[in-house]
């Protein structure tokens, strides 16, 4: 509810559910209910009127914004806008930095050899290769290859409902195109992924963020409530090792969620582009959404950008019974897509490498993350709190004290070391204390990175402090 209210979707004045709605809604008691409009009341986010109800207060509208503004190019924008071009500025000021704020592979990870030898194959092969294998979605062997490797994870998938696209992210902007149009209500995760934010802003998309729980994702509960309160057109989800938390969401949630959304007719997007990545206490991949799919509600987007390579550039969709429209989509989006990178992975795909690789990655993984958080939480500051992830590449940071993450990333930058604040990845400026870091990059030096930014982290004041560095 605090979330609905910070984010401009529950407007000043509009009156909350009752409290028999309200406990239905959550599925909790009476009391439950009533205790939960008491702190909203103490915390001064509603007001009760007599024989009426409850109301929102104005204590913390959003600048008078709504959820699409708080995304625009305003004071709030700047903290999403002003820090990404920050980032993309200094590293390119600073090429043999450590960005350790991004989620992709550690470059000794990414198996640049076996890329270039492939690549060089697809070269020749493209000089005589048959037009017709070129087909406007995609590279024919290479929807066959992903068709296959899609049925090893338990979606069995005709290599024609394959459409390839540019990675993940031009996956769900199409999906998004696709499903809602503009102005209208879209659930995500909060936090969110930085790319999605932007999506959505581009796409000029309302978002109600739904909070998510460092083990097991998104909140059904407030899911549940928000699609039969407002008339939301997608759920975006990234359930497994979500961005940037790490978190997993359960097999059996995810079943819900499918059904939740399904009995709704609101379709879901589903974000998989690391499932593949799972390493702590697993013997198998975690589910997906669309393998509990029995309607073709869900949207499955996924990638090798993450899994192999930033720079292939090569991910894909299913669009389950929106292909007609993703299709077009795509068509217009795609028309000079390379030939090269599908064909390199296609034959990548059917040499077998690609299992053998993520095995090796796993292993990396297994070691590092692990690593990379002991180190955090020795070199930090008392109090300071790190996810723990089972797959995925990201560290969820938090810092003690109320103090902020941008702070942190301004006070790195200068050392060649880039993080991600906290304030990417949320629209209401919720993770003001909290950051993503690269656990895969910041090996083999983990300790001394997280020394250096521990140290950095000491030196920010504390909430209600005025500039004076914590001892």
């Amino acid at each position: 509810m605090i979330g609905l209210i910070e984010n401009g979707v529950l407007a000043k004045n509009e009156r909350l559910p009752s409290l028999r709605e309200f406990a239905s809604s959550f599925r909790v008691s009476i009391n439950t209910a009533r205790s939960a409009y008491d702190v909203l009341e103490r915390e001064r986010y509603v007001r009760t009127v007599p024989q009426s109800g409850y109301y929102v207060t104005d204590r913390v509208a959003v600048s008078e914004l709504s959820p699409v503004d708080a995304l625009s190019l305003d004071p709030r924008e700047v903290g999403l806008g002003a820090i990404a071009s920050a980032m993309a500025a200094s590293g390119a000021e600073r090429p043999a930095g450590i960005d350790v704020g991004l989620s992709y592979l550690a470059r000794d990870l990414i198996p640049a050899n076996t890329l270039r030898l492939f690549t060089d194959d697809a070269h020749r092969f493209h000089r005589n290769m048959p037009f017709p294998l070129l087909a406007p979605h995609g590279y024919v062997p290479l929807r066959q290859q992903i068709a296959l490797h899609s049925l090893s994870i338990g979606l069995p998938v005709k290599p024609e409902s394959v459409i390839v696209t540019s990675g993940c992210q031009e996956s769900i902007y199409v999906a998004l195109q696709a499903v809602a149009p503009t102005d209208a209500f879209v659930a995500v995760e909060d936090p969110a992924p930085f790319s999605v934010l932007r999506i959505l802003e581009a796409l000029r998309l309302r978002p109600i963020e739904i909070p998510c729980s460092g083990d097991g994702g998104m909140s059904l509960e407030a899911l549940a409530f928000a699609l039969d309160r407002y008339p939301v057109a997608a759920v975006v989800t990234n359930g497994s090792f979500m961005n940037p938390t790490g978190a997993l969401m359960p097999d059996e949630k995810k079943r819900e969620l499918v059904r939740i959304s399904s009995s709704r007719n609101v379709p879901i997007i589903e974000d998989d582009s690391v499932g593949d990545l799972f390493f702590a206490g697993r013997r198998s991949r975690p589910g997906t959404c669309l393998s509990f799919d029995r309607d073709e509600n869900v949207i499955y987007c996924s990638s090798f950008s993450r899994t192999v390579a930033p720079n292939l550039r090569l991910g894909w969709i299913i669009p389950g019974k929106w292909r007609r429209s993703v299709e077009r989509l795509t068509r217009i989006m795609n028309l000079g897509m390379s030939a090269i990178p599908q064909i390199s992975m296609a034959l990548l795909l059917e040499d077998g490498f690609f299992p053998r690789h993520l095995r090796k990655v796993r292993g990396a993984l297994r070691a590092r993350v692990p690593a990379a958080r002991a180190a955090i939480l020795a070199a930090f500051p008392a109090g300071t709190l790190a996810s723990d992830p089972s797959g995925g590449v990201s560290l969820w940071v938090t810092l003690p004290g109320g103090r902020k993450s941008e702070d942190l990333y301004a006070r790195a930058v200068p050392d060649g070391i880039l993080v991600a604040p906290g304030n990417l990845f949320g629209v209401a400026r919720r993770h003001e204390s909290s950051f993503r870091v690269n656990a895969s990059v910041l090996i083999p030096d983990a300790e001394g990175i997280a020394r250096s930014l521990g140290s950095l982290a000491a030196q920010i004041p504390r909430h209600g402090e005025a500039g004076i560095p914590v001892r």
